[in-house]
Formats: structure tokens, sequence, C-alpha cells
């Protein structure tokens, strides 16, 4: 486990520092600001995991009211996390855990110290220790005599996956390899899913549509209809209207004697067009004045004009026919066609009269032709036709209402389809799909409702989906190949320190045989917390054909390694004289007090020492990460980063603050 990142704002003065993407590693000496103690680090990261040791007022130095501190680590299975802590002066804490980008999020102080206990496998107190020395740590007189640490603790841990150290991690690799290519297939599952939605919705509604027009062009077929009665119903009664009229002019010319105005008129109009002529022809000059010719003309055409407009009035009431008179007194009345139908009389031999049918009068004629030209209606004269016709109308309109309802549902159903297909192409970095159509609707008892809750269900797995992937992903998951590689390579390892070649393989084989599913169910989770039971086994296995070290070879390791790793050789080992004092063996084995050795070893050794003793009593593995107060002698980065190694757990970083 590394730091990453460290926040602290308004926390024992400091405020606002923000350290970012921390090598994993090297030596960091952070710039405070001055007047900074270098202890600010220590307690920031202490305060972060385990909280305020003695309320608000250690941590809220200043005027401001609030204080918090961000940490950001990666945990040794390269899962990134980040744990906040946060204090106001009235003691109100705020606390929260967050893992794999903001997918996992733990609150309040219970529950994130007892992820952090499942996360670091350890007390965090005592974890803390092995992470964070003060000044009072780091004191000369603190020094611990190397014969009192665990001899187990030179080489390695009680943990039999210490002994490949990579097993542990390649197994969580391929966790999160088999997790991620399951995510990938699920989404694409549940991507083909939502398109296979899609399509059925645009043939549900295609055929909704389809059913709107065939009522709709129904329905104004029998409106066609009903307005085609109406208008033949209108005809006749104009037609009747006009018979009336006809009858009515024809008795009116009756009784006015049968035109003879306009005969008159026209007489008068000949007699002056005559006199007229004769006047202009003649020989005798006193019958050729002009003023009696002027006055013949204006006679002659004003009798023609009356003439004119007597006869187109009685014409426009007879319907186009012009009455002239009967040559017979009898006769001097001609009969209206609107009128009884006239009959034609037969004059036999002997003198009788055979009369025959008598023929259609011009209102018979008129109905039979408008029957004629509205034959399509059927009978148009049905006194039920137009009551069955609006009753047909109405049902056709009732019929519409819920097909309109379900093409306005199909409408909202695509418009959502829209929405979570173009998030999941986007999401699956995809071309948005083409708009196919399927070759059947909605099941029977499928719902739009429902079918509408299903694609934002759909929509809402891939995008989650894809989200877990991602940050998979981005957290440096391997490829299904690789892990398994990485797997094999490590189980191999272990199994031939066991002597238990045949155990791998058959493990390797079941790594290889399991295939990925798109399902919601982790199975990785199970093969992989089987391949853990495996892998410890076999390391137990391992470390029980290497148990023939003996105790004391492990504890001259212990202390000279120590020694000589934190010292760079200058010195061989650490020792207690006769009067309880320290003194350090170098290599010629000459005997150096502690006051007589430099102050760069003596700072190398206690840092050495003190990180031992606490490490070798933790049960997980340590954190690979020291902050420090500070130094009580002079080191270079190269120095302190050894003599923080020497103390075992594989410490790769080292934080304090600036000189």
């Amino acid at each position: 486990m590394i730091i990453r990142t460290l926040k602290l704002v308004h926390f024992r003065g400091v405020p606002d520092l923000h350290v970012r993407d921390l090598d994993a590693e090297g030596v960091h000496r952070v710039e405070l600001p001055a007047g900074t103690p270098g202890s600010v680090l220590v307690d920031a990261v202490r305060f972060a995991f385990r909280g305020p040791p003695d309320g608000s007022g250690h941590v809220i130095t200043g005027d401001e009211g609030y204080a918090y501190v961000e940490v950001g680590f990666r945990l040794p299975s390269d899962a990134q996390a980040s744990v906040f802590r946060g204090l106001d002066r009235r003691g109100n804490e705020q606390v929260s855990l967050r893992e794999e980008g903001g997918l996992r999020v733990t609150g309040g102080a219970a529950g994130v110290g007892e992820r952090l206990r499942e996360l670091l496998g350890d007390d965090p107190d005592a974890w803390l220790a092995a992470a964070t020395l003060d000044a009072a740590d780091l004191a000369p007189d603190e020094v611990v005599e190397v014969t009192e640490i665990d001899p187990a603790g030179a080489d390695g841990d009680t943990d039999s996956t210490r002994l490949a150290p990579d097993a542990p991690e390649a197994v969580e690799g391929l966790r999160r390899a088999l997790r991620a290519d399951r995510l990938r297939l699920l989404a694409a599952r549940r991507h083909g899913d939502l398109l296979a939605i899609g399509r059925r919705l645009r043939r549900e509604r295609a055929t909704t549509a389809l059913e709107v027009d065939r009522v709709s062009a129904e329905r104004e077929r029998v409106r066609t209809r009903l307005r085609r009665v109406n208008e033949y119903r209108d005809m006749c009664a104009r037609a009747g209207v006009r018979a009336e009229q006809v009858q009515r002019a024809e008795v009116q010319r009756a009784d006015n004697g049968g035109g003879t105005t306009e005969w008159c008129l026209a007489t008068c109009a000949s007699v002056l067009l005559l006199i007229l002529v004769m006047t202009a022809t003649s020989a005798n000059p006193s019958l050729r004045q002009y003023d009696l010719q002027v006055g013949l003309g204006v006679g002659f055409l004003v009798a023609a004009g009356c003439y004119l407009y007597v006869a187109s009035r009685r014409l426009s009431t007879l319907s186009r026919f012009i009455i002239v008179p009967d040559e017979s007194p009898a006769r001097a009345v001609s009969p209206s066609p609107a009128e009884a139908p006239a009959t034609v009389t037969v004059i036999g031999p002997e003198g009788s009269i055979a009369p025959e049918e008598p023929l259609p009068s011009e209102s018979e004629r008129w109905r039979e032709s408008l029957r004629a030209r509205f034959a399509d209606l059927g009978d148009p004269d049905d006194p039920n036709l137009v009551r069955e016709l609006r009753r047909r109308a109405s049902e056709l309109d009732a019929e519409l209402v819920p097909l309109h309802e379900r093409l306005e549902s199909g409408d909202d159903a695509l418009a959502v389809f829209d929405v979570e297909a173009g998030r999941a192409a986007r999401s699956l970095h995809l071309p948005r799909p083409d708009e196919d159509v399927a070759e059947t609707g909605l099941d029977e008892g499928e719902t739009l409702e429902g079918t509408t809750r299903d694609v934002a269900d759909l929509g809402d797995a891939v995008y989650q989906a894809t989200v877990r992937r991602d940050a998979l992903l981005a957290a440096g998951a391997p490829g299904v190949a690789d892990a398994r590689a990485k797997l094999a390579t490590s189980v191999t390892v272990i199994a031939d320190d066991a002597g238990r070649a045949d155990d791998a393989a058959a493990l390797v084989r079941r790594v290889d045989s399991f295939v990925p599913e798109g399902v919601d169910e982790p199975r990785e989770d199970t093969l992989c917390d089987a391949l853990v039971e495996d892998v410890e086994e076999l390391s137990g296995m391992a470390l029980e054909a290497q148990s023939t070290v003996s105790a004391s070879d492990a504890s001259d390791a212990s202390g000279d390694d120590v020694v000589r790793e934190a010292t760079g050789g200058r010195f061989a080992s650490l020792r207690t004289d006769s009067g309880g004092g320290v003194e350090l063996i170098d290599d010629d084995g000459t005997s150096v007090t502690w006051d007589d050795v430099p102050a760069e070893s003596r700072t190398a050794i206690v840092l050495a020492t003190r990180l031992r003793s606490r490490r070798t009593t933790l049960s997980s593995t340590p954190p690979q990460f020291v902050v420090l107060d500070g130094l009580p002698g002079p080191l270079t980065d190269g120095e302190l980063l050894a003599a923080a190694r020497s103390a075992g757990g594989d410490v790769m970083q080292v934080i304090l603050a600036a000189d």
C-alpha cells in the first residue's frame, strides 16, 4: 500500500495543502507553509485513518470553524481508495471511504473503521504505528536492540503467502480481469436486448400507425357517403321546388292569355319597321322627312326592347320553353311538364279510343337520373341509411381514440429508447444503431408502459456495467490472458518449492477452463476465492519444505542484516555491552560505543530498528510507505530510503516535511 494524494485544509494551521500524484518509489519531501512543524504530516495521516486524538482543539488551531484531511492511497490489489475525515469546533465528525472510483462509498466513523480493518488486514492503530514515526520514536535513546526483534522478521512474515508475494496479487489481478471481461459481455448482452426491444417498438408503432390510417380512411369513406346522401336529398328537394315553380308559371301563362303581350309588341315593332323602310325608300319628298324617320326608328327600338324583356322574363319562369298560341281554341293552354303525365290516344277502326301507358313526368325523369347518379349508395331513398351511416361513423370515432393513445405511447417509448440507446452507444464507444424494424411487434400480454420501464432498466444496466468496467481498466486491470499467464507462473514457482507440480497443473487447467459469461452473478469471485485457498495451501507446503533453516541462522540474519543495510555496510551488528549500553561492531570486529557512532548512522539504525520492531508485530502485509516527523541526523535520500527498506516490508515511499 502506498499514498498517492494528500490534502489538508485548515488542519493545524495549514490553510490549504494538496500533494498530488506521489511517485510509487522514492523519498518525497513536502513543502509546508512557513512556521508549520514537520509533525503535521504524521498527525494528518493518523487523523485521517484513526480520528482526532484529543478533540478538535488539536486539529483546528486557527480561526476557521472546520478542518479536514483526505488521503488517497493504492491498495496491494492495485485498487484505488481515499479516506476523508472532517471535524468542526463542535466536535461533529464526518468520515467517508471511497473505493473503485466512487462506485463503493462507506460512511460513518464506525463503518469506515470496520472497512479499513478489512482493507488493511490488521488493527488500524498497530498499522499506523508501523507507517508513521514522530520525533519521540526517532530519539536516539529509543533504539531497539536487534536481538529483541522476532527472528522471523528478518526475512519475512509468518504469512505463507510471503514466500511468493506475487501469487495473491496474481489471483486478484485475475479476479479483476475476469470481472472486467464479464462486465464487457454483460454490457454487450444488455445492449443487444435493448436494441431488440427498440426494433420491436418500431414495428409496434408502424403497425399501430397503419391501423390508425385504415380506420381513418374508413371513417372518411363513411362521411363521404353521408355527404352524398345529403346531397342527393337536397337535389331532390330542389327538383320538387323547381317543378312547383314551373307549374305556377304555366298556370299564370294560361291566365294571362298565352303570350298576347309578346305578340302585340312584336307586331308593333314590325309595323314601325315597315313604315320606316317605306319612308326611306319613297320617291315622295314629303314622306322622306328626317324627323319622321327618327321617330319611327325610336319607336321600333322601344317596341323591340319591350318584346325582348317580356319574353325573357316569361322564358325564365317556363324553364326554357317558349309558349306559342295554339291554333285550336280547345288547346289554347299547353300542359305543363310538371302536371300529370300526358297520355297518347289511338283512334281505332271503329272510332274507339284506346289509352296507352302515360309518359313519365319531368320530375320523375329527374329523380331517376339522380338515382342512377347515386347508385353507389345503394338505395338513397332508404330512410334508415343516414342513421346507419351516422352510427358507423360514431363507432369509428370511438375506435380511433385508443389507437391514438397507443400511438402516442409508442412515440414516448421510442423517445425513451433513443435516449437510452444514445447513452449506451456513448458508454460502449459505439456508433448510434440503425433504425431497424423487427418482423413482429410486442408479444401478447406486453404493454408499452412495461416495455418503457424495461428500456430504462436495460439502459441503466448497460451504463453501470460499462462504468464499472472502465473503473477496473483505469485501476490497472490486466487482460484475461495476461492475468492467467501471471498466475500460472506464480503458482508454478510455489508448487516447485512444495514439490506439488501436479497440483499446480490442475489449478492452471481449472483457470483456463473458466469461461466468463455476461451474467449478473460474479462467478469469478467463487473461482478466485477457491484459488486463494489453494495458493495458501501450496505456500504452506512450500514453507514446510523450507523449514530446515535453523533459528540461529535466522537470528544472525535478523541482527546483522538490519544494521548492515541501515548503515550501508559500515557496521555489521549491534550488541549490548556489559554495562547495558549499546555498541556497534564493524566488519573488523571492533566495537564502537553508541556515542561514537556518526550521527547519520545512528539515525539510520534508530529508524530501521524502530520500524522493524513495529512491522514484525503485524499479522498482515506491512504498508509500503513511511511518514516521518523529521530526522534527528543528516541523511541523504538514498541513505534514508535504504534505512527504511532495511526494516522489511518492501518500503517504497518515505514522506516527510522538507527542510
